[in-house]
């Protein structure tokens, strides 16, 4: 077998895993990336704490071309189309919407500027711990070593499992995303307008906004198991004045489940530090989902000017855990709360009607305000 060494492995071209590479790079280290190249589907919403850690690290400043900036959030009620509240996002509180896609070829230029970032194109098929070095097993009969790996791939990764002995896919999803992307002229102009759209419903809810240029609309359907029999999209999005064209429209669904959330109270084993949705599993509500990793990254590049490789990493981790299990508790609790069903469903939507964008914005500034 033909062995690499390495000074520190980035596992996983995802998003968590380039801007790692990026801000190591940045830093004067001398990352390599390893992982096969994702194909993105969807998009992204990118809240004022997530585009603050990008422009900490340097990655903002060419986003806008590529992204929307929405004007705010739309709630309505998705049995009566009743507008319970809208949240404006004023221009000192920046939020865009941005292709999943388009922010990974965004990133990976970026890394490609660097010449002191390797990236080997590669299926990572086991990690482990040798002689307190972190070896990658890769394809062709290859392996590396590193003293230091970050594991930046993603929730089901061999990161995630070797550092907390368990495979998330053994578990039971709680719920399900039903994702989709449309052109934008397949839809009624409404949700081609400036804003994320939520529509909540019983036992589940909907969210669309603009991506690409407002030339796609991005599309996500959130329910228990239950409520996505066959038929589903016909008899819940079918019945709603505004979504039936939505309905019409889109042919097929991407399934994505989803957990409870796990909130892990380590990040690290020997080498391996876990980042990105590796270190956390987080709900995809409050437009946290990507945010958070760039947040975990920022605090690496602030962990990085204060100290060595090793404890930057093991700083970052620290300070991390503790910030992201607050944060995650909230977006899981946010999303069960978009999911009541029964009589619980309309008093939400009562006290949201009443309350309005004051309590909502309240509660979303806690997180959005964070500083990286």
């Amino acid at each position: 077998m033909h062995t690499l060494n390495k000074k520190i492995i980035v596992l996983g071209q995802s998003l968590a895993g380039l801007a790692s590479a990026i801000t190591l790079a940045k830093s004067g280290h001398a990352p390599c990336l390893v992982g096969t190249r994702p194909i993105m589907q969807g998009g992204v919403q990118l809240a004022p704490n997530g585009i603050a850690a990008l422009r900490q690290i340097g990655l903002f400043e060419a986003a806008p071309a590529q992204a929307v900036q929405l004007q705010g959030i739309i709630i309505k009620s998705m049995q009566t189309g009743v507008e319970l509240a809208c949240v404006e996002h004023p221009a000192s509180r920046p939020y865009f919407s941005i292709a999943r896609q388009d922010l990974l070829t965004l990133l990976r230029g970026r890394l490609d500027s660097f010449k002191n970032a390797t990236i080997i194109d590669a299926v990572v098929q086991a990690i482990d711990e040798d002689e307190g070095q972190g070896r990658i097993i890769l394809d062709k009969n290859r392996a590396m070593h590193s003293p230091h790996v970050i594991c930046a791939d993603g929730a089901k990764g061999l990161g995630r499992a070797f550092v907390t002995g368990k495979k998330l896919s053994r578990l039971a999803p709680s719920y399900y995303a039903m994702r989709a992307e449309i052109a934008a002229k397949s839809l009624p102009r409404l949700f081609s307008r400036p804003y994320s759209l939520l529509m909540l419903g019983r036992g589940c809810h909907f969210v669309s906004y603009p991506i690409a240029d407002r030339q796609k609309i991005n599309l996500v359907f959130c329910a228990r198991p239950e409520l996505l029999a066959r038929g589903w999209q016909a008899d819940i999005l079918g019945r709603n004045p505004i979504l039936k064209y939505v309905s019409d429209a889109v042919e097929s669904w991407t399934e994505i489940p989803l957990f409870d959330q796990d909130t892990l109270m380590h990040w690290q084993r020997g080498p391996f530090t876990l980042i990105g949705d590796a270190a956390h599993v987080m709900p995809p509500h409050l437009a946290q989902g990507a945010g958070q990793s760039f947040v975990d990254v920022a605090a690496l590049d602030t962990a990085l000017g204060e100290s060595d490789l090793g404890a930057a990493l093991a700083n970052m981790a620290k300070r991390r855990i503790a910030e992201v299990a607050h944060i995650s508790q909230k977006a899981e609790l946010s999303g069960k709360v978009m999911r009541l069903s029964g009589a619980t469903s309309h008093l939400r939507d009562v006290v949201l009607g009443v309350a309005g964008s004051p309590f909502i914005g309240q509660w979303l500034s806690e997180i959005w305000d964070q500083q990286a």
